[in-house]
């Protein structure tokens, strides 16, 4: 269904029972591409060793953009498109992503239990993280609290629920299935 206006939006949201804004989300078509160009690129083991020796640089380009993102879209709402799709929100994105990356090839390289289980279900939380804090940022949309508050809030339930959900599903094999296509055993 094409949703070309205000009018044609009111009727939709009348015919499905939705009273408030729609969450926007990133679009399909170039988070597929940068996800799958991201995938090839840093699988390559000579990508992660530059990664790890340039840590400390990346951390700081981090940083410096996140401060630069921050003082911009402060008191913005941070799902609209209008904010996501801005040079420096997507500067700030990529820095850290290289500083996560480098750093994590540099310290994060452990085994225990902990880090056995978090990849075990790290699959799980990549495919639900998105729904999760789609969820969270729609029940927050109409609330007065302000924006470092829903941060905060966002954030919380995402590293709280979305673990637990990627736990739930996988417990029940046939959503298991549809939700992840994890074979049933």
């Amino acid at each position: 269904m094409l949703i070309k206006g205000q009018a044609d939006l009111d009727v939709f949201k009348k015919m499905y029972g939705i009273d408030g804004e729609i969450v926007e989300s990133y679009r399909f078509g170039i988070y597929t591409a940068a996800f799958l160009l991201g995938y090839y690129v840093f699988s390559q083991d000579i990508v992660i060793e530059v990664l790890k020796k340039w840590r400390f640089v990346s951390t700081l380009a981090a940083v410096v953009s996140g401060v630069y993102f921050i003082y911009r879209a402060y008191g913005i709402y941070y799902g609209h498109s209008s904010l996501l799709s801005t040079w420096y929100a997507n500067l700030f994105t990529y820095c850290m992503i290289l500083a996560i990356f480098g750093m994590f090839a540099a310290y994060g390289d452990k085994k225990n239990a902990v880090t056995e289980w978090l990849g075990k279900i790290s699959f799980p939380v990549y495919i639900l993280h998105i729904p999760v804090i789609l969820i969270a940022l729609s029940l927050l949309q109409k609330t007065e609290l302000a924006i470092g508050v829903q941060y905060v809030i966002v954030a919380f339930a995402e590293y709280l629920f979305t673990p637990l959900v990627a736990v739930l599903i996988e417990k029940i094999p046939v959503v298991r299935y549809l939700i992840l296509g994890i074979s049933i055993e």
